[in-house]
C-alpha cells in the first residue's frame, strides 16, 4: 500500500486511467483523472466554504485506488463532490473496498467517514459496498446524480431506428439550411474557444432564465481547467454551428477510449426556430460514430434528453464510517 501526494497522483494518470477503464461499475469519464483533478482544483468550496483544497487521500495497491479529499474534519469526500458523477474507489469491487478498510486502519487513529459516490445501482460493486456497510460503524445510502446515455455501437441508423415515430418524423421534416455550416474546433487552443462559447451562452435561453452554468465563477474555472487538460491530451471535442459566418451554437465534450461525455451545449435563442440543438446533436453523433465512439454519456438527467437516450443509469452514494 502506498500513499501518493497530489503531484505523484497526476504523474500516474496513465496507470490510474487504465484502472478506471477496467471498471464496468462506474462512470468511466467522470471517474478519471481529468474530471476529478479539475474539480479538486476548482470546486473545492462547493457547499463547504473552503478557501483552498484540503490535502487529498490518494492510496494505491495492486491497481486498486482510493481518491478522496477531506472536506470536513475527518470526513473524506470524492474530489468532485458537486454532482458526484465519479467514484473515488477504483478497482476490483472486493479488493478496492478491502483497501479502503486497510487504509482507514493504517492512516487514522479515530473513526473516519468516507463519502463514496458514483456507485452504479445493482452492480457487483454496489452489492459489495452494502456488505462493507454491515461491518461498519455507520452506513447510510443516498441517491446521487442519474445519467442518460446513448448506445452507438451499431451506428447512427440503428440509433435512429430506436427513436420514437414522432422523433424520426421531426428529423425528416427539418429543412436544409443553406447558410448553416459546422466547424470542428477541437484542435483550437482553449484561449480562443472560450470567448466564443461564452458569447453564445450570453445569447441563450439559459442566460435569460438565469440557468447559465458559466455565470458561476467556480464552474467556469472547472470547465476551463477540464478543457485545458483534455486539449493537451487531444481528447476534447468542440463543434460550432455557424449561420452566415456567425457562431450560433456549440456543443463540447470529451472522449476517453470509446466513451464520449457531453459537457455543455447552447445556442443563440434568436435561432430557436431552426432546431439548432437537434441539428448540432445529430451532427455530433454522426461524427462520434465515425470516430469509433460506442457509448455517448449525455450527463445528468433532463427531460429533453430522454428522447435521445437509450439507457437511464441510476447511481448511488454512501456515507460509511470505518
Amino acid at each position: 500500500m502506498r500513499r501518493l501526494s497530489y503531484q505523484e497522483f497526476q504523474e500516474e494518470q496513465s496507470a490510474f486511467g487504465e484502472a478506471v477503464a477496467r471498471c464496468g461499475h462506474l462512470a468511466r469519464f467522470c471517474s478519471d483523472i481529468s474530471w476529478q483533478c479539475a474539480a479538486y482544483e476548482n470546486l473545492f468550496g462547493f457547499d463547504f466554504g473552503l478557501e483552498k483544497p484540503m490535502q487529498p487521500l490518494v492510496v494505491e495497491q495492486d491497481d486498486n485506488w482510493l481518491v478522496f479529499s477531506e472536506r470536513r474534519e475527518n470526513i473524506y469526500y470524492p474530489f468532485e463532490a458537486a454532482w458526484m458523477f465519479g467514484c473515488p474507489v477504483v478497482g476490483a469491487p472486493v479488493e478496492s473496498l478491502e483497501l479502503l478498510e486497510s487504509a482507514a486502519a493504517k492512516f487514522f487513529v479515530n473513526p473516519v467517514g468516507f463519502v463514496i459516490s458514483g456507485i452504479l445501482e445493482d452492480s457487483q460493486f454496489h452489492r459489495e459496498v452494502r456488505v462493507l456497510g454491515e461491518r461498519s460503524r455507520q452506513f447510510d445510502e443516498f441517491g446521487t446524480t442519474d445519467c442518460l446515455s446513448i448506445d452507438l455501437s451499431e451506428g447512427v441508423d440503428a440509433f435512429l431506428g430506436r427513436r420514437s415515430r414522432s422523433f424520426r418524423k421531426g428529423i425528416r421534416q427539418m429543412k436544409p439550411l443553406d447558410s448553416l455550416e459546422f466547424e470542428d474546433a477541437s484542435s483550437d487552443a482553449p484561449e480562443t474557444i472560450f470567448p466564443r462559447i461564452l458569447a453564445i451562452q450570453s445569447t441563450s435561453y439559459k442566460a435569460k432564465d438565469g440557468g447559465d452554468i458559466f455565470s458561476h465563477s467556480s464552474y467556469e474555472r472547472f470547465y476551463r481547467s477540464l478543457y485545458q487538460r483534455l486539449y493537451e491530451k487531444k481528447c476534447i471535442r468542440t463543434l460550432f454551428a455557424r449561420c452566415d459566418g456567425q457562431d450560433v451554437a456549440y456543443i463540447m465534450g470529451g472522449v476517453s477510449g470509446s466513451v464520449y461525455r457531453g459537457f455543455q451545449m447552447s445556442y443563440d435563442n434568436e435561432y430557436r426556430k431552426f432546431a439548432l440543438g437537434n441539428r448540432l446533436q445529430l451532427e455530433n453523433i454522426q461524427r462520434m460514430c465515425e470516430e469509433g465512439v460506442t457509448h455517448y454519456d449525455l450527463g445528468m438527467h433532463s427531460p429533453y434528453k430522454e428522447r435521445w437516450a437509450d439507457n437511464w443509469e441510476s447511481y448511488k452514494g454512501v456515507f460509511v464510517v470505518l
